[in-house]
């Protein structure tokens, strides 16, 4: 079967082995059949590639159809999803286990020290760092930082940038699965309806010699064609060396300093702690809104007065004014809830360090984990969270990695 259609009448000579027991199709392995399991199948690279592509992007009703009526082939969904779980092993990464990868980093920044360079991965005392440390000194602070809000950045519109920073972010999503692969132990005392596929990516964002962001028009940007995508079905301990391996690919080594972006899971920062310890961390803005929001809800206030309060407490969350709004905060609370308001706050108490928004937004920073949490809704939930859908763990992993090449603009530059 090739990307043309069927060929027939095509002779094949055959050799028997007699000792290893198989027969031998010499010219299979010139043309390079695509292997399916442990056996040469009769389609050849480009046609599975074309075709896992389909399987990829849609339900597999949908790309048979498209195959048939493209070249007018019969082909069963089995054999399309064989086809499609096949090609995914192209692009599955190998792991690489957490202590050595602490080795590499090591390994890294001591050369970098020897060679004099000022970008050290991850380092806490690295350029980003000492430009928010310059700004939260600064005598203007407050004002540099409602302009920033307001959208008057200080940063470069052209320039050649010397300085990159690598944004890391991960998130979890759930995959409908088979009731057979599926925990006991689900919400509200009932059975697991789905199982957890972890997503991580990364992109990179560009700064000038003195530290400042480069800008597109006003507005802080990725860097075209740097946001790659990885993903598996697997628990933590998979998706952990798994994601140490990723970033090693995308350069986590050579960049100037890390940026790690993410919700308040706490698998997420345990995570962060282990693979790059020394980065700037952000907790999602949009993440803590919700939390903040909910514990507005709580208090007893009626009415207009009410969204005033909240309109108040989202601006100091804004700002970074982490304490201030919790002082505000507990001030409403009323004697009833107000224990219980404390320890919600924990969330934000805890992580002030994470909070400081208006610092960040002043630095040209994204404070958002949007990337990664559209990365969920689009390599996992467009295709794999259809109705009547239910995914084994194997075939959820292969769609995975097709689809987390598709967006990472890499499909098909991985050989046969």
């Amino acid at each position: 079967m090739t990307a043309m259609g069927l060929i027939e009448g095509v002779g094949r000579t055959r050799y028997r082995d007699d000792v290893d027991n198989r027969n031998a199709f010499p010219l299979d392995d010139k043309i390079g059949l695509q292997i399916i399991g442990e056996n040469r199948s009769r389609y050849t690279s480009v046609f599975a590639q074309n075709a896992a592509l389909l399987y990829a992007e849609l339900t597999e009703e949908s790309a048979v159809e498209t195959l048939n009526q493209l070249l007018f082939i019969d082909i069963e969904k089995a054999s399309l999803s064989q086809i499609g779980q096949a090609v995914s092993l192209r692009y599955a990464l190998p792991p690489i286990e957490a202590e050595p990868y602490s080795d590499l980093l090591a390994q890294a920044k001591a050369a970098m020290h020897e060679a004099g360079e000022s970008c050290e991965s991850g380092n806490r005392e690295g350029f980003l760092a000492q430009r928010l440390d310059s700004l939260d000194a600064d005598p203007d602070r407050d004002s540099i930082i409602k302009a920033a809000i307001n959208g008057s950045l200080e940063g470069v519109e052209s320039g050649k940038p010397t300085k990159s920073v690598l944004y890391v972010l991960t998130d979890g999503t759930g995959v409908p699965g088979l009731a057979k692969e599926l925990s006991p132990e689900g919400k509200n005392g009932d059975n697991a309806k789905t199982f957890e596929a972890k997503i991580g990516c990364s992109f990179r964002q560009e700064f000038s010699e003195e530290g400042l962001p480069v800008l597109k028009n006003g507005d802080i940007e990725r860097v075209p064609d740097t946001t790659k995508y990885i993903g598996t079905t697997g628990k933590i301990d998979i998706f952990r060396p798994l994601f140490a391996n990723f970033l090693a690919l995308q350069g986590f080594l050579n960049a100037c300093q890390i940026v790690f972006l993410g919700d308040g899971a706490p698998w997420i920062w345990k995570l962060q702690q282990l693979l790059c310890p020394n980065a700037i961390c952000i907790i999602d803005f949009f993440h803590a809104t919700e939390n903040l929001n909910k514990i507005v809800d709580m208090l007893r206030i009626n009415g207009s007065k009410r969204e005033a309060f909240r309109r108040e407490c989202h601006h100091l969350l804004e700002l970074g004014e982490v304490a201030l709004l919790g002082s505000r905060i507990i001030g409403m609370a009323s004697p009833s809830n107000k224990e219980e308001i404390e320890k919600k706050l924990a969330y934000f108490t805890d992580n002030a360090d994470k909070m400081r928004y208006g610092l960040f937004r002043a630095a040209g920073l994204f404070i958002g984990s949007g990337v990664v949490e559209a990365a969920c809704k689009t390599i996992v939930g467009k295709r794999m969270k259809n109705a009547g859908m239910h995914w084994s763990k194997k075939n959820a992993e292969g769609v995975i990695a097709l689809r987390c090449a598709i967006h990472s603009d890499e499909y098909g530059s991985v050989a046969a």
